[in-house]
């Protein structure tokens, strides 16, 4: 993975494709996934750099999850 200073999206490595925020959502959706999160309730987007937290650039590197229902076990 590589940052680039004043892209919209930095540069995943492995796929030479200014994706890298898409990339780690992803990454995380299918971590996720596998371990027991049903797809149908999640989804993922990279949002590149519409939400920087200032400073230095390796501060934005990030993955925001958000959770909007959260639902009782019926057991």
């Amino acid at each position: 993975m590589c940052c680039t200073q004043f892209a919209r999206d930095a540069v995943d490595r492995k796929t030479k494709k200014r994706n890298l925020s898409v990339a780690r959502a992803k990454y995380i959706y299918y971590y996720l996934a596998e371990k027991g999160v049903e797809k149908k309730r999640m989804k993922y987007e990279g949002l590149r750099r519409k939400f920087p937290l200032g400073g230095e650039a390796k501060f934005d590197r990030r993955v925001e999850i958000v959770i909007t229902n959260i639902t009782p076990n019926k057991e």
